[in-house]
């Protein structure tokens, strides 16, 4: 039988609409109203996007950001469904089951060789280049954004507040932050 997707590189090279009814086990694993669920193609991310898809709104900038960063150096971004309770777009994303930046830091610092925690932060100096380059900063840059996909592979995520870099939003004079 003939497949489309055979003559696809990797699954980056296209996004799928997948009806929410395809997917199974859905349970909240973090803040940003980001879920887990079983796909048949195995486990994946759901991020919720809020909203019309307007030009330089933050939802096409969020996309724009998952297409262009994270299809080359990050989780990879495969559709879209919509959640039928609240008509709420949701991408569908790798799970990254290793975690965050923060908790590997915070339970494995000491058994973590040097050269994978340099190569970890290579990892995140690329996405950060790929996304300035594409003229945006991300304004919530901190390792709880960054996930761990192995010992020493990490992927910057949660491009939520993410904008250009030229923009200041009048929201923006006050100081957020972290702690740890």
């Amino acid at each position: 039988m003939y497949n489309e997707k055979d003559k696809i590189r990797y699954a980056g090279d296209f996004l799928e609409w997948v009806p929410f009814d395809r997917f199974t086990d859905i349970k909240v694993i973090g803040f940003a109203k980001v879920y887990s669920a079983t796909w048949i193609d195995g486990k994946l991310t759901y991020e919720y996007i809020n909203g019309s898809w307007k030009k330089e709104e933050p939802e096409s900038i969020k996309l724009k950001i998952h297409l262009e960063i994270c299809n080359k150096n990050g989780l990879r971004f495969y559709g879209l469904t919509k959640y039928p309770e609240t008509k709420e777009f949701m991408m569908i994303m790798d799970f990254a089951d290793k975690g965050s930046l923060k908790s590997s830091l915070s339970n494995k610092f000491n058994s973590t060789m040097w050269k994978n925690k340099i190569k970890c932060l290579f990892y995140i100096l690329c996405d950060l280049n790929s996304l300035h380059k594409l003229g945006y900063c991300h304004k919530d840059f901190h390792s709880g954004n960054i996930l761990q996909i192995n010992d020493r592979y990490s992927v910057i995520s949660d491009f939520g507040l993410s904008g250009p870099a030229n923009e200041q939003k009048s929201d923006d004079k006050v100081v957020y932050g972290v702690t740890s």
